[in-house]
């Protein structure tokens, strides 16, 4: 059964989350050009198919499985169709990919795997462990299924996808919590690496990272992603059983400042300090 936080533990996840917010920075700047993407091109009442973000938002859907050890196993994929600018505070408008998305044009996902070590209630865990690989759908048809929280996802209708990132580097360890509301996580990549070279010869031309976020030159290496868990559901027949947690993401291109990922660590083990003393 999930459990659910205590009102006083959220009040300190919240403080401690806003401490660990102020503590990372400015968000750097990256620029796509979204006319490297075949079919895009130039859209009507549009000003620019190149433009200036920050972050990228969506949401996601995850699924982990429990071993022997308290150890866990989790395999997740993510859309992103929000792009901000000025620290994450300006949704930008007009929004190129709501706006492709809308007419039959492309949208971002990710591909997540992470393994690592779960607390003995299963509700705080430690990613000692994770990659992911970003891709491009050109005309917003990829179908995602489930996994058992081991084995990828399942893509249908991915031909027309093609790769443009990739990290499978942490740094540090990823933490975070597997509760609905308000249950959190945090990951912190490094590595990240653009693909270069034709991504899918099925498609006109070369199709990679290189021309789609093409600036800064080199690219950032460190990415954050994080979010909070809306949902966190029981399923299958396991004890404990799999869980399903979606909920939101955002991926941003800042180093954190030391201290970040102890603080983050610090709130999570309040939060379950509180609820076991709670439940005691």
């Amino acid at each position: 059964m999930v459990k659910r936080f205590s009102t006083i533990a959220i009040g300190v996840a919240l403080a401690l989350a806003s401490s660990v917010s102020s503590a990372v920075g400015v968000f750097n700047e990256f620029i796509i050009d979204e006319t490297s993407i075949p079919g895009t091109g130039a859209v009507p009442g549009l000003a620019s198919s190149s433009l200036v973000a920050d972050k990228l938002n969506g949401g996601f859907s995850e699924w982990v499985s429990f071993g022997a050890g308290n150890t866990f196993s989790a395999q997740a994929y993510a859309t992103f169709g929000l792009l901000f600018k000025d620290d994450g505070a300006t949704q930008l408008a007009p929004n190129l990919l709501s706006a492709f998305e809308a007419i039959g044009g492309y949208r971002l996902y990710a591909l997540f795997n992470a393994s690592g070590t779960v607390s003995a209630d299963f509700l705080n865990f430690t990613g000692t462990s994770a990659a992911f690989d970003l891709y491009i759908d050109t005309n917003s048809d990829t179908v995602f299924t489930g996994s058992d929280g081991f084995t990828a996802i399942g893509l249908a209708g991915s031909t027309d996808d093609y790769k443009v990132a990739s990290s499978t580097t942490l740094l540090g360890n990823g933490v975070g919590t597997l509760s609905a509301a308000p249950g959190a996580y945090n990951f912190d990549f490094t590595a990240f690496a653009l693909t270069t070279g034709d991504q899918n010869a099925t498609l006109a031309g070369n199709q990679n990272g290189a021309s789609y976020f093409v600036s800064p030159d080199p690219f950032h290496i460190t990415v954050r992603v994080n979010g909070d868990n809306d949902q966190a559901t029981p399923v299958g027949l396991g004890l404990p059983p799999t869980l399903l947690v979606t909920g939101d993401v955002s991926a941003v291109f800042a180093v954190p400042e030391p201290g970040s990922l102890a603080l983050v660590g610090l709130s999570l083990a309040a939060l379950g300090f509180m609820g076991r003393r709670r439940r005691a």
